[in-house]
């Protein structure tokens, strides 16, 4: 089963699992978009092509977190529903992972958000021998707990 799992803000990561081989990874960075309306459509066609390209079975969002900043939690969830519209509208299968979950199948650690972010890294590098960058790190993170734990009927 090819899933396609991402990390999406304004520098979406992600990454493609054949079963459970990580098969491909990047990531691009929308920030330069100054309007968050043309950003967020930016960000949309960045997925579609990416959907389009690798044809996945299955589609995997991180799913936001609460933001001491209002502003950032409604723009993050913004994006996470025009992704899911067009997941909706196009019949594409898509799961929401929560982060406790895929972070606890992968056993990260840390009180603080550095701390878990430094553990990712150490993790994918021991499971996959990359050095990723936190949001690379993150998106094949979401990739590996859904090959593993998310059961497509």
């Amino acid at each position: 089963m090819r899933i396609l799992s991402f990390d999406q803000a304004s520098k979406v990561a992600w990454s493609v699992f054949d079963g459970k081989k990580l098969v491909d990874y990047d990531t691009h960075n929308f920030s330069n978009v100054k309007d968050f309306n043309c950003r967020i459509n930016e960000i949309k066609k960045y997925v579609v092509g990416l959907i389009n390209q690798y044809k996945p079975m299955l589609v995997v969002f991180e799913d936001i977190q609460y933001q001491s900043n209002q502003q950032t939690y409604k723009k993050l969830a913004s994006l996470q529903s025009v992704l899911i519209n067009y997941c909706v509208d196009n019949e594409i299968l898509y799961e929401i992972v929560q982060p406790t979950l895929w972070k606890g199948f992968a056993k990260i650690k840390g009180r603080k958000r550095e701390e878990q972010k430094a553990n990712t890294q150490a993790f994918i590098k021991q499971q996959f021998g990359i050095d990723a960058d936190e949001d690379i790190a993150d998106a094949i993170g979401i990739g590996w707990y859904s090959c593993n734990e998310i059961k497509v009927i």
